[in-house]
């Protein structure tokens, strides 16, 4: 059966680079730019982005399966739903909040064919039951046989729950719950809403519902978020506690970036390699796709962004061609589409994010020329206007957008992990922050979308989130004040809005304040909110799209913890005498210091260990106990037991911790000096030299107190003994032979008897080389002309040396000999400057004979 719904209004209503890619670059940690940022530069990014989706799909895979309904088996449409259907749409216009349409809109459907109803539905963004609502006059009856061109209607009442625009849809179906045709629903709530900054922040879904990089965000009316993350599209159903996650199930995408809903809760997803936005319509228990545009039939090149309109129609950043497009919804199917925006005639370049308002305005991020425009629908064209940009709020990279029901302009920087909103005012819009990094921890967010109760739901997609978080703005928050002590003032400022469309007034109250605060809290005279009392002479209003500041001061008077409320009186969403409760809570703490006498100082390396002793104040925590610098340890019970471990100034630090109602104690620290002057110390050979030969006498000083050494020398490390151990004695030298001469590092320790205890000391030595070696010109070089000095390395015990250069081979000598010298360098001229090969040979006389090593050159070569 073809379905033409029409709309019969019965009452008058209105009809309705660089510097980015640096910025992104410097981000220690991260992608040089996100998975749909890096889509944008082309092919190789996009099968850079296609490999990590099938690696990721892998790993997360059971995940996402362990913590998902799958949903039901999808049917898949090429083209429209199998009906030439032409909703119409309808708009209500303006109704107050908490009130209702004066009359229905009737929405009329056509048989084209006969055929029997199923049933009727009307919704709110796919949610029963809320703002538009089957008034129960039409004649579309369920089970009820039309015959071919017999009519029917669905007669709808609009009875707003938030303020400004709010979308809806009636739906025909038939006896299995298949989608029929779908006229769509508009109308404006007029009144004042509340929300308030900061908001408290929530997890959504993370890495532990298998989130990879979730690109795009978006919810319906029934608080139901929808993430598209590589090929996936998640349903997120807010549950008990938390969320309940199902997967909305697709074929044929590959790399999903962006995800809208419309006034039916219709699913609209754009995929990005496949080039292509599909249309994902819950029908029959599952999901029937279809496609809205694609490259074969509308050129798409490369889609990052989707939005739809109160109408039905698609608007798509077609980023590839850098234009945005909008599809036109008719009969069911997508009959005309048309250029909102491009490089040419808009100057985009790279618009990467779309949104549009219940006026048909549309907004773009166009992230490579810094600023976010709005299309302003008019006379069938659109006039631009910038909403931010660069040069304005010194901010780059516009990343994802969205935008609320009263015109407000919700907007992602990923660049500087922050999301802003733009709201309209006077003098263009007025910005306010609603999550960055310092406070809500973002890390890299792209995407945002936006409930009609001004909650605010934000795709934070990096290596290190992978996650969506919802910030509430719309619940009072609880505030928490800093701790102090008696008599002392903290403050806390709470940012009050009115997100609505109507002024939102605080009364004047018949006694007390309004807003009221409990003892111990003092509103601030800081605020910009006003505060009434019984006898002030008007009101306090706030007007629509405006805030003003709350600010109180935590006053307690003693130790103890405090909680109370701030209370505000209005007409929130035009119920008069609603009452808001800001919940507030601080602790008033007292202040503990640390005796800490100071350790007997100086003291001899090697003494026993001491203990700490130091008292702590009220908390009764203990105190503990941490060396600040020097050469110490610490052990035993609350690290209180001091060990010298060399000698200098040991600082070490007493500290104790604070409780609910006292603040940590100052930190006290105390100097202890560690003397090693009155230890033996070797004096001769001189620690650190190399040594002559293979014997040597080792002598040391008395040191003070010392009435026995050792000394041990060894070859493998700090304390071995492998060469000499001399055993305790009374001498103050000690003469070792059979060292070796190898030039190996020796290991020396000298033990000094004080006090009953052995302490040490140690030092390291170098064994006499083995060779004597020529050290310049470097061997294997290329000489430098015809002249050169040739110098070698000495051995202590090697008093004769010998040179000979030559061409004819190792050991040749018709360039030059030295003859026997006790020099350790020789001149030599007339080299060749034939770049040959030039041989030398070094002898040197140790231990009653000759040796020598050979070394090669080659000669300069002149030019």
């Amino acid at each position: 059966m073809n379905l033409f719904p029409q709309t019969n209004y019965s009452m008058n209503r209105a009809g309705a680079i660089s510097r980015v890619f640096s910025t992104l670059r410097n981000r220690a940690g991260l992608p040089a730019f996100s998975w749909a940022l890096a889509l944008m530069l082309g092919g190789a990014c996009a099968d850079v982005h296609a490999q990590a989706a099938h690696f990721t799909r892998a790993h997360r895979a059971a995940v996402i399966g362990a913590n998902s309904n799958q949903g039901s088996p999808q049917a898949v449409a090429a083209g429209g739903p199998g009906l030439n259907i032409t909703p119409s749409s309808g708009n209500f216009g303006p109704v107050n909040v908490g009130s209702t349409s004066a009359t229905p809109i009737s929405l009329i459907f056509t048989f084209a064919t006969a055929g029997t109803l199923g049933s009727t539905t009307v919704v709110t963004q796919g949610a029963t039951n809320l703002d538009f609502t089957d008034a129960g006059t039409g004649t579309c009856k369920a089970g009820t046989a039309y015959g071919t061109g017999a009519t029917c209607t669905v007669n709808v009442n609009f009875s707003p729950r938030f303020a400004g625009t709010r979308y809806g849809a009636a739906d025909l179906l038939d006896g299995a719950g298949s989608v029929l045709a779908t006229g769509y629903l508009q109308g404006t709530g007029v009144g004042p809403q509340l929300t308030f900054l900061p908001g408290t922040q929530s997890v959504v879904a993370n890495a532990g519902n298998g989130l990879a990089y979730p690109q795009g965000v978006a919810v319906d009316g029934g608080g139901n978020v929808y993430i598209v993350d590589f090929d996936l599209v998640l349903k997120q159903t807010p549950s008990t506690g938390g969320y309940t996650q199902s997967v909305v199930p697709t074929s044929g995408l590959s790399s999903t970036t962006a995800v809208a809903v419309d006034g039916s809760g219709n699913v609209y997803i754009a995929d990005y390699v496949s080039s292509q936005v599909v249309k994902e319509t819950l029908s029959a228990g599952g999901y029937t796709q279809r496609v809205v545009a694609n490259a074969a039939n509308n050129g798409l090149n490369r889609p990052t962004a989707v939005a739809v309109d109160g109408n039905g129609n698609v608007y798509i950043s077609d980023t590839g061609r850098t234009r945005v497009l909008k599809e036109t919804l008719s009969s069911g199917n997508y009959i005309a589409q048309s250029i909102v925006a491009d490089g040419v005639s808009n100057g985009l370049n790279n618009a990467i994010g779309v949104a549009v308002d219940g006026s048909g305005n549309v907004y773009i991020a166009d992230w490579l020329n810094l600023r976010v425009l709005k299309e302003t629908l008019s006379a069938g064209g659109y006039t631009q206007s910038v909403v931010v940009d660069s040069s304005t709020d010194g901010l780059y990279g516009p990343t994802g957008i969205a935008v609320d029901g009263t015109g407000s302009v919700f907007i992602v920087y990923s660049n500087v992990f922050l999301v802003l909103k733009a709201t309209p005012s006077a003098a263009g819009y007025t910005q306010s922050v609603i999550a960055n990094a310092a406070n809500n921890g973002l890390y890299f967010p792209h995407a945002v979308a936006v409930d009609g109760s001004g909650n605010v739901y934000i795709g934070d997609n990096s290596f290190t989130n992978s996650r969506v978080v919802k910030e509430d703005l719309a619940d009072p928050p609880t505030v928490t004040f800093p701790s102090v002590t008696a008599g002392a003032t903290s403050l806390q400022t709470v940012t009050v809005s009115n997100n609505g469309n109507a002024a939102l007034i605080f009364p004047v109250p018949g006694s007390g304040d309004n807003p009221s605060v409990s003892a111990y809290f003092v509103w601030d005279p800081t605020s910009t909110c006003q505060q009434s009392t019984a006898n002030s002479s008007a009101a306090f209003e706030l007007a629509g799209e405006t805030s003003c500041t709350l600010s109180l001061d935590f006053e307690p008077t003693t130790l103890g913890s405090y909680s109370g409320t701030v209370k505000l009186t209005d007409n929130n969403l035009n119920v008069t005498g609603t009452e808001q409760g800001i919940q507030l809570a601080g602790i008033c703490v007292g202040t503990q210091t640390i005796t800490f006498p100071q350790p007997t100082s100086p003291v001899i390396f090697g003494v026993a260990p001491i203990t700490l002793r130091a008292t702590g104040g009220a908390s009764g925590n203990p105190v503990l106990y941490s060396i600040v610098s020097g050469p110490g340890s610490l052990s035993g019970t609350n690290h209180r037991v001091l060990q010298f471990t060399g000698w200098g100034t040991v600082v070490v630090a007493a500290n104790q911790a604070g409780n609910a109602f006292y603040n940590a104690a100052p930190q006290v620290t105390r100097s202890v000096v560690v003397e090693f002057s009155r230890l033996a110390a070797l004096t001769s050979p001189t620690p650190g030299s190399i040594l002559t030969g293979s014997s040597a006498t080792f002598t040391w000083s008395q040191g003070t107190g010392a009435t026995e050494y050792m000394l041990y020398l060894g070859t493998t490390g700090v304390r071995s003994d492998n060469l000499y151990n001399s055993g305790p004695t009374s001498a103050t030298s000690v003469n070792v032979t059979g060292l070796p001469i190898n030039g190996e590092t020796i290991y020396a320790r000298l033990y000094s008897y004080i006090g009953g205890a052995w302490h040490t000391l140690d030092y390291t030595y170098t064994a006499e080389p083995l060779e004597v070696t020529l050290t310049s010109p470097t061997p294997n070089s290329t000489l430098n002309g015809s002249n050169a000095t040739f110098t070698w390395s000495t051995l202590p015990d090697v008093t004769k040396y010998e040179l000979l250069l030559g061409t004819n081979g190792s050991g040749s000598d018709n360039l030059f000999h030295s003859g026997i010298t006790t020099a350790t360098a020789a001149i030599v001229t007339g080299l060749p400057v034939n770049g040959e090969r030039i041989s030398a040979r070094l002898y040197w006389y140790v231990d009653g004979g000759w040796k020598y090593l050979d070394y090669i050159y080659k000669a300069y070569t002149a030019q």
